[in-house]
């Protein structure tokens, strides 16, 4: 993963700008931690749908749950890393500056 682009998300994660949600990347104006990765990145976007909450949209790829696969590979976050943090944040219920001291130590 990219220096700076950990940085900023290690920031954004320390920040209090993002309430924390589980289960879904966004939901209304609450994120995961991975939700947090997508608003940073400054690529796809973020959009609401009815009844099935709000999904990200990256290249025409929409997911709701987990990074779109391409933008996995272009930030370089491994699969393994990806999971590790999905966990941190909706089964071991961490918050952000704990997610954040992990990402900041191992990626």
């Amino acid at each position: 993963m990219d220096a700076e682009l950990k940085a900023k998300w290690v920031k954004a994660l320390r920040s209090g700008k993002y309430q924390q949600a589980r289960g879904q990347l966004k939901d209304g104006d609450r994120y995961c931690c991975l939700g947090v990765l997508c608003d940073i990145a400054g690529r796809g976007e973020f959009e609401t749908r009815d009844r099935l909450g709000d999904s990200f949209v990256y290249n025409g790829d929409r997911t709701q749950g987990t990074l779109p696969e391409q933008l996995s590979v272009e930030i370089e976050l491994s699969p393994i890393a990806e999971s590790t943090c999905w966990k941190m944040n909706d089964q071991r219920f961490l918050t952000f500056p704990e997610i954040a001291d992990w990402i900041e130590e191992n990626l």
